[in-house]
């Protein structure tokens, strides 16, 4: 049975207690100690000196190496402590990784830093492209003056009779537009429905016009965009207008 350490140091007491102590004789705790060889040569020596003229300290001896099986409960109660070298070792290794990990994270914040100062000069050289894009797409949008843009007054087709031959538009390069001048007759009132219409009968555009009919005129101007090299019919409500472009 395992004693505790309280309990074998009272044993210990017990079986070493004596009714008197001379000044010569050695203490409790330097017997057990010398029981279990913690002790230095010379120390040794003394204690081995006294005990050998000593009956008392002789029979204590004896009874200290009698309980050397509780050496480790006997230190504890003495006082002998193990050093705890492993608590530092394991203080040290904890202190090492708090230290790791914030090198690794002031690192990281480094690099993260870094990277956002790259990102916004990219940004910053985005935005100054994309300015740079809108004034050249707001510079081509800008309408260019037109030299020499024709100007054909268009006559309705006649109800009666044979078709009305179709007025010629004769576009020069570089000019990209072109007037119609379209002579209405006086049944035509505002608001009036206007079309544009191919040679195939697809309408490329349509409109109205709720103003300006007291002239007894409409001006159409048309872009290359709009219409290409053909046969076309501008109608206004049911009269029509028969026209044929030619861009250079």
């Amino acid at each position: 049975m395992k004693l505790r350490e309280t309990e074998a140091a009272a044993l210990y007491r017990e079986a070493t207690a004596r009714g008197e102590r001379g000044p010569e004789c050695l203490g409790d705790d330097l017997l057990f100690r010398a029981s279990t060889n913690d002790l230095g040569a010379d120390a040794r020596e003394r204690i081995a000196a006294h005990i050998a003229q000593c009956s008392d300290c002789a029979r204590e001896y004896r009874v200290a190496r009698a309980m050397r099986p509780f050496d480790a409960e006997a230190r504890a109660v003495l006082g002998r402590h193990i050093p705890q070298w492993w608590a530092a070792a394991a203080a040290a290794v904890v202190i090492f990784t708090i230290a790791l990990y914030a090198w690794q994270i002031t690192a990281a914040l480094r690099d993260a830093q870094r990277s956002l100062v790259i990102e916004q000069g990219q940004l910053a050289h985005a935005r100054q492209e994309l300015a740079r894009a809108r004034l050249q797409v707001h510079a081509a949008a800008l309408p260019v003056p037109q030299i020499g843009v024709p100007i054909v007054d268009l006559d309705p087709e006649p109800t009666r009779g044979g078709p009305a031959a179709a007025a010629s538009v004769d576009v020069p390069s570089g000019t990209d537009e072109f007037a119609l001048v379209l002579h209405l007759p006086p049944a035509i009132r505002a608001p009036a429905a206007l079309a544009v219409i191919d040679a195939s009968g697809t309408i490329v555009w349509r409109g109205s016009a709720a103003h300006g009919l007291d002239a007894g005129t409409i001006t159409l101007v048309l872009s290359r965009h709009l219409v290409r090299t053909g046969d076309y019919v501008v109608r206004v409500d049911k009269t029509s207008f028969p026209f044929r472009v030619t861009w250079r």
